[in-house]
């Protein structure tokens, strides 16, 4: 059986580090990879659409906001019934999301910064 591999990206948008990582994603094959991202509220995900219609398997979680404790339960879980090899979390929320949800499962966790966007104004108010 393959290795898998979580990739974790809070981005509701689809733009170059999205590009990146399922691109990433769909070139390597010696891998088993699932992208995980997030829905929050009512909002659409134009990264979760991009990546199931790239053939990504690509889980979603919904979130009543942007600070919902659930979250951290429900990627425990995923890490649970998944059973990573590595977590690769790609910014500062899914990286502080995976170091809560792993907390006593040992698995490894690789840590990509993605730089700053505007996405939205909590961006540059909360990295700057």
């Amino acid at each position: 059986m393959k290795p898998t591999v979580i990739h974790i990206r809070a981005s509701n948008f689809f733009g170059g580090p999205e590009r990146q990582i399922i691109n990433h994603i769909n070139a390597s094959k010696k891998f088993r990879h699932l992208l995980v991202t997030f829905l929050e509220g009512h909002s659409s995900n134009e990264l979760y659409e991009r990546a199931v219609k790239a053939g990504v398997y690509t889980r979603l979680i919904r979130a009543r906001n942007a600070f919902d404790p659930t979250i951290i339960m429900s990627m425990r879980h995923i890490f649970k019934d998944q059973k990573p090899h590595v977590i690769c979390s790609h910014g500062y929320k899914p990286s502080v999301i995976a170091l809560l949800a792993k907390v006593g499962l040992g698995i490894p966790l690789i840590i990509f910064s993605r730089g700053h966007t505007n996405e939205n104004f909590k961006v540059p108010y909360v990295s700057g």
